[in-house]
């Protein structure tokens, strides 16, 4: 981008510092995404936390079978009861139950009905002139209590590795560069 007068430059950069609030805002939005399904695909995947470790495994202590037939299923929970007792008998773990739906035993994954990870999403929580805020939780209170209490057992879930934070760090700042060079050019 080139400018004829120097006139023409400062009004270039009034309008870029006129525009940085908005701009704030969508970077800010746009990190908190990036944050969210980095945490997620991690967790879901790969079982480990922002350190790199194991989130751990799962339950082998028995319990009589229908003791999951309340419990929240992505398929009928007391015909699956049915079938752990049929398939495994009548003192059975949470890590049976899960293979009996399926689901990895190999890993924590946290996840059983997706429930709770659909729950979580970014929220605009304070934008001005000055701050933008942007805080990433449940949208109800059910799945925040299953959030909070996972996180006191396995560390905070929605940690970032040092790595990541990085990566989107970097995602953020190419960003901003892009719109210096949008308004400015000197880049």
């Amino acid at each position: 981008m080139t400018f004829n007068s120097f006139n023409e430059l400062i009004a270039a950069a009034e309008a870029m510092l006129q525009a940085i609030p908005d701009k704030r805002k969508q970077h800010a939005e746009l990190s908190a995404l990036d944050t969210l399904a980095t945490v997620k695909s991690r967790i879901i995947n790969d079982g480990i936390n922002s350190e790199g470790q194991p989130l751990g495994k799962y339950s082998e202590a028995v319990v009589p079978y229908w003791y999951f037939s309340n419990k929240p299923s992505n398929r009928n929970a007391q015909e699956q009861a049915k079938q752990l007792l049929k398939n495994r008998g009548y003192h059975v773990s949470y890590k049976d139950w899960r293979e009996q739906h399926g689901l990895p035993t190999d890993k924590v994954t946290t996840v059983f009905t997706g429930e709770m990870w659909r729950s979580i999403s970014s929220k605009l929580e304070q934008h001005d002139e000055n701050i933008t805020i942007v805080v990433i939780s449940s949208n109800d209170e059910e799945n925040q209590k299953k959030l909070a209490y996972l996180s006191s057992r396995y560390g905070d879930l929605l940690r970032l590795s040092e790595q990541e934070f990085a990566e989107i760090q970097e995602d953020d700042r190419q960003r901003i560069l892009f719109c210096i060079d949008q308004y400015v050019g000197l880049i």
